[in-house]
C-alpha cells in the first residue's frame, strides 16, 4: 500500500467542488467578485426602481466608483502577485535542471 505524504492526504480531504474553486487563479476569482458587486449594484440602482433625476446621477458616480475601485484592485492584485510568478517560473527551472541533470554554463 502506498504512503501518502500530507500534501496529497489534505488534497483528499478537500471537496471535489472547492478544488475546482481554488483552482482558478487568484485574480481571475478577485475579478469575478468584483463583477459581481458591479452587477448587484447596478441592478438595485437601475432595476425595477425608477430613480429621481438627480438621484440618478449619483447612482452613475456609484456605479462608476465601483469600476474604478474594482479595476485599481485588480491591479494592485498583479502587482503583488508579479514576485510569486518569477518564483514560480525559478522553481520550474530548478525543478527541470535537476530532473534531467543538465547544468547551464554560467555566462
Amino acid at each position: 500500500m502506498r504512503e501518502w505524504n500530507g500534501l496529497e492526504r489534505r488534497r483528499s480531504q478537500i471537496p471535489h467542488w472547492l478544488r475546482l474553486i481554488l483552482e482558478v487563479p487568484l485574480q481571475a476569482k478577485l475579478l469575478g467578485a468584483n463583477l459581481v458587486i458591479v452587477i448587484v449594484a447596478g441592478l438595485l440602482l437601475f432595476g425595477p426602481i425608477e430613480l429621481q433625476p438627480a438621484r440618478l446621477t449619483d447612482a452613475y458616480i456609484v456605479v462608476v466608483a465601483l469600476i474604478l475601485g474594482a479595476t485599481v484592485n485588480l491591479v494592485l492584485v498583479r502587482l503583488a502577485l508579479g514576485p510569486i510568478e518569477s518564483l514560480e517560473r525559478v522553481s520550474r527551472w530548478v525543478f527541470v535542471v535537476r530532473m534531467t541533470g543538465r547544468h547551464l554554463a554560467s555566462r
